[in-house]
């Protein structure tokens, strides 16, 4: 009866072991990643409001904490995403990816919530990996990219390490103060 049970649980440990190492590998680019048309729609890894940041496969997204504002002179989102995958892959996946889609590494901390920044010319996103507890990863994106059209003081104002937002107000040649307001469209309706 003792022997039964010690192999029990060896053979519950090792195919454990291997769900979990199966998991991990699953991460990265390769079968099953957004470029393979052979596996099926919910295992292929997708972009969402960004066509420049991968979203891994098993991560949904919370239409009720998101945001994305679109002008035509810049596109802001605040993305979140929730699913039951290791802290740490996610990291690597997003470290990977980003790479792949011409993203510039410029910070990373790795920790139990973990953060990563990048970015490319008029465009900067940071990556938050949070465990909230060991069935759900959140995963919050915040993006800005300052479309090509845009106007001068909006660039100007990304370079100079602003978030792409200009704080000069324009003036009517009297004593008041016209401030523009971008066009606000909710996308996520």
């Amino acid at each position: 009866m003792h022997k039964c049970r010690i192999w029990l649980t060896l053979a519950v440990l090792v195919l454990g072991l291997s769900a979990c190492s199966m998991k991990s590998a699953d991460l990265g680019s390769g079968p099953g990643s957004g470029t393979d048309s052979g596996g099926k729609a919910e295992d292929v890894n997708y972009y969402y409001d960004f066509d420049d940041i991968l979203i891994y496969k098993d991560l949904t997204y919370d239409v009720k904490d998101s945001t994305v504002i679109e002008s035509p002179d810049f596109k802001i989102g605040f993305q979140v995403f929730n699913g039951r995958v290791e802290n740490l892959s996610l990291v690597n996946f997003f470290l990977e990816n980003m790479a792949k889609d011409g993203w510039k590494n410029i910070y990373v901390m790795k920790s139990k919530s973990s953060e990563l920044i990048f970015e490319k010319p008029r465009e900067r996103c940071t990556i938050r990996v949070i465990d909230e507890n060991f069935a759900n990863t959140r995963v919050e994106i915040q993006a800005v990219k300052i479309k090509v059209g845009g106007s001068d003081n909006m660039g100007s104002s990304m370079n100079s390490g602003g978030m792409g937002m200009s704080s000069k107000p324009k003036t009517s040649g009297g004593s008041s103060t016209i401030y523009s307001a971008p066009q606000v469209r909710n996308l996520s309706q």
